[in-house]
């Protein structure tokens, strides 16, 4: 280091001396589930415009449980469309006998004549769903602990509950970080289709989207049921990702599955501070995670 002075001596030097050293070393250790939980809920306008895309979602739901079953058979489904946000048909589940035409009727499930006033507050009556989760709701055993959920939104009008963000804070709240809270939305994105009123657009609902990082599909698109497998992708979010117990180096991770080093396969995430591993795992595996954790600097 040098200093600059009006010292008759001049520029004057020191040597600076320091050292390096790591804050130790961490092990973290994963046991895989078998088919870990997804829980997804369904909640769609029933108003006379909604009627193509009802069919719509029926048909694409053999490809979106196609590829949700990829990744895991512990998914949990519920479809809600009446005021009293009971589920349609109950949990579906791969129990469900006729299970594609089960789901293609219950998103069809019209209550009546003052049965459906939620049918455009979709975020209101997803809450109130999810609100009937637990012991003696008519949703009883739906939310499970350490489960992802994905709700997705059909509609072809704005949410009209007046105050969309109190709707989707109380489904973030529901669980334990709202890293396990999706909301999507097939939705009128532009406000091309609907009944052509005021109540176009995407409203509340994208909002929601942003919040949570879900995914937004224009219904005014007619082929929007092909993008079924995005919306399954988004239901898997979180699965094959494990989150390191502190900050590491980087270059020292090492990551094994049943004591067999892993070269390749896997991604570090410094936002998440986790390992998102590529490869499908059948259950039961144990996964190892070594490294150095990064040390901090302090003046001696």
């Amino acid at each position: 280091m040098s200093v600059e002075s009006n010292d008759p001596r001049g520029v004057l030097t020191g040597d600076q001396q320091g050292e390096s050293g790591y804050g130790g070393t961490a092990v973290d250790g994963f046991e895989i589930p078998d088919d870990p939980p997804v829980d997804i809920l369904f909640a769609v306008d029933q108003s006379c415009s909604m009627n193509a895309d009802q069919v719509i979602l029926g048909d694409a739901f053999s490809a979106f449980i196609r590829d949700v079953e990829k990744m895991t058979h512990g998914w949990q489904i519920g479809v809600v469309t009446i005021d009293n946000a009971c589920f349609n048909e109950g949990i579906l589940d791969t129990s469900t006998p006729s299970l594609y035409s089960v789901f293609a009727d219950a998103v069809q499930r019209t209550g009546g004549l003052f049965q459906n006033t939620l049918s455009e507050s979709l975020l209101q009556l997803s809450a109130k769903a999810a609100g009937k989760t637990g012991l003696g709701g008519c949703n009883q055993d739906f939310l499970r602990d350490n489960a992802l959920l994905h709700v997705i939104v059909v509609s072809d009008e704005r949410e009209q509950s007046g105050d969309p963000e109190r709707y989707a804070q109380e489904l973030i709240d529901l669980k334990s970080t709202p890293d396990l809270v999706k909301i999507s939305a097939v939705v009128d994105v532009t406000g091309d289709c609907g009944d052509q009123g005021v109540n176009n657009g995407p409203g509340g609902y994208l909002e929601a989207v942003n919040v949570t990082g879900g995914l937004l599909l224009d219904i005014c698109d007619a082929a929007w049921g092909d993008r079924a497998p995005e919306l399954a992708e988004m239901s898997l979010i979180g699965i094959g990702e494990y989150i390191l117990s502190e900050t590491p180096d980087e270059d020292t991770l090492e990551v094994y599955i049943d004591g067999e080093i892993q070269t390749e396969g896997w991604t570090y995430k410094p936002s998440s501070n986790s390992i998102d591993l590529d490869a499908t795992l059948d259950g039961g595996e144990f996964i190892e995670i070594f490294y150095r954790v990064l040390g901090e600097c302090e003046p001696s």
